[in-house]
């Protein structure tokens, strides 16, 4: 745990940003890489083994090519993005607001955009527009938004 940690820290210190770096119009993209070994260890994490995301023949008969990753497995890979690039290290969720549009299978590579919307001095907040797409498709996956604060150090 305590080596874990260190990485941690030592992650954050090189990623520092105020909320005086974030401009509207600021943008993210990062891609990530879906394989059955990370829906699994999300199922695992979480305790979901539902058939829709195991038993390609149960997800076939309810009409999807074969099983889908979790939808929330498919978000949380925006709470990477926000922690370690926009608006960073220092931001915290406060809403979050999601749409699914179509389902995520395993092997499918999706690129997470994220992108100021709103920059709110006086309450420390920022407005993001939130765009899950599948990569080489281009298709919309998830999209929603996310408002994020940067709590004082008397939080």
């Amino acid at each position: 745990m305590l080596e874990i940690s260190s990485i941690c820290l030592n992650r954050r210190a090189s990623f520092q940003m105020a909320l005086v770096d974030v401009k509207e119009g600021d943008e993210v993209v990062t891609d990530f890489w879906v394989t059955e070994e990370k829906i699994l260890q999300f199922a695992e994490l979480v305790g979901d083994f539902a058939p829709i995301h195991f038993d390609s023949e149960f997800a076939r008969n309810k009409g999807f090519d074969d099983t889908i990753a979790h939808g929330l497995f498919t978000a949380s890979f925006i709470s990477g993005v926000l922690g370690n690039s926009l608006p960073g290290p220092e931001s915290v969720i406060n809403e979050l607001t999601l749409k699914y549009h179509r389902p995520l299978y395993k092997g499918q590579t999706i690129q997470v955009r994220v992108s100021v919307q709103r920059v709110v001095h006086a309450v420390n907040a920022v407005y993001l527009a939130i765009t899950i797409f599948e990569k080489s498709s281009s298709k919309k996956v998830v999209s929603g938004r996310v408002i994020c604060s940067y709590p004082s150090e008397d939080t």
